[in-house]
């Protein structure tokens, strides 16, 4: 496996489709924590030390920027990561929010 393949600089598009279901999955058992507490949220997908807190519509807007950044900085992988959680604050965590707020 060449370094292209490990930082996922070169990945197809399938790929990543892959790399997108699989990270939803991963989000959807619970292995990556996205609610904090109460009304706060974090990205389970940024380094630690700039992980701010979010309320749910910032992360969703946050999710959808890197996964749709023309930047180069941001690797496949991440923008990957990114359009996994996209996907699921607005179709597993929205309907739960809506219901919430209505209480």
């Amino acid at each position: 496996m060449d370094i292209s393949s490990i930082d996922g600089s070169n990945i197809t598009e399938s790929e990543m489709g892959m790399y997108v279901d699989r990270s939803y999955e991963k989000l959807k058992n619970g292995k990556y924590i996205v609610k904090v507490s109460g009304e706060t949220y974090s990205c389970p997908f940024c380094p630690q030390k700039k992980k701010p807190n979010y309320r749910y519509m910032d992360l969703v807007q946050h999710a959808s920027a890197v996964a749709n950044s023309s930047s180069a900085r941001r690797t496949p992988i991440v923008k990957a990561n990114h359009l996994a959680l996209s996907k699921y604050l607005e179709k597993d965590l929205a309907p739960l929010v809506s219901s919430l707020k209505l209480h």
